[in-house]
């Protein structure tokens, strides 16, 4: 809420949202994260033993906070962060949410509501671009010849030459040349800790990602769970980092934890040679 009120009050407005803790990168994940769990939320709806302004007071509420998560994702300017939530938005319009079914009618109208909100955002920001009050245009450049992406790019060939030296058990923490972190999860597996390293990174995720899969698509309360450990699986890709992504391991072993509790209970409350269908 605090984020949502400084994007339209605060002195950021015109920048790129960030924080002194949170450079905009970050703020745009953990915006993206927020949109998922609130609207999650909103899809599911309060419990029905709750009064109908119960109800409707919450849903406004989780309404708001959705669309506020929304505006520090685009405030932040990041492309990752925008790309994901536009993914996240697609799964939560169409994904079966509790034992409601959900018609595809339904599900193209949230979507068309989402896509409209980016497309007026993206009109705003290039009048203010063009206005010369923000400078967002080079970010986007679909060429991809930006500064950042030319950085990265560096980055990305340093980490390599660093694996080549040292191919079995990796080099060092850091790329030498800029002295900063690979900002590709893969890689830096690979410059760090070398293939041994690279195998162990490659099972531990795909682990956690078919794990975060079955949760997903188990229609339990913790769904919201599997989705944000694939939100940081895949920003961890385009910015994050092994040993500094500690959203990324978090979620992994709540994943974890949740997909065992779920199925000690099923496995508990089953009945003797009935087949277990729930996470199948």
């Amino acid at each position: 809420l605090w984020l949502g009120v400084s994007l339209i009050t605060g002195e950021r407005v015109f920048q790129r949202l960030s924080t002194e803790v949170l450079n905009p990168v970050s703020l745009g994940q953990l915006g993206v994260s927020v949109f998922v769990v609130t609207g999650y939320a909103l899809a599911r709806g309060a419990p029905v033993d709750r009064g109908r302004f119960v109800r409707i007071m919450l849903g406004a509420a989780r309404a708001v906070d959705m669309l506020l998560a929304f505006g520090v994702v685009i405030a932040s300017f990041s492309r990752g962060p925008i790309l994901l939530m536009l993914i996240a938005g697609i799964a939560l319009s169409f994904m079966p949410v509790g034992l409601k079914a959900r018609s595809s009618t339904s599900g193209v109208v949230r979507l068309a509501v989402l896509v409209s909100l980016l497309a007026l955002s993206a009109v705003v920001a290039a009048e203010l671009d063009r206005a010369k009050i923000i400078s967002v245009s080079a970010r986007f450049d679909p060429r991809l010849n930006d500064s950042s992406t030319r950085e990265r790019l560096q980055f990305f060939d340093g980490a390599v030459s660093q694996f080549e030296t040292s191919p079995l058990l990796g080099d060092r923490y850091i790329e030498r040349e800029s002295m900063s972190y690979p900002h590709n999860a893969v890689l830096e597996s690979m410059m760090s800790l070398g293939v041994v390293g690279l195998i162990l990174a490659l099972l531990i995720n795909a682990a956690g990602m078919l794990i975060a899969a079955r949760l997903v698509v188990s229609r339990s309360e913790a769904v919201w769970v599997g989705m944000l450990f694939v939100q940081y699986f895949f920003a961890q890709l385009v910015a994050g980092s092994v040993l500094m992504n500690s959203a990324f391991w978090a979620f992994l072993l709540g994943c974890i934890a949740v997909f065992h509790s779920i199925v000690h209970t099923v496995t508990r409350h089953q009945l003797p040679g009935a087949p277990n269908k729930e996470l199948s």
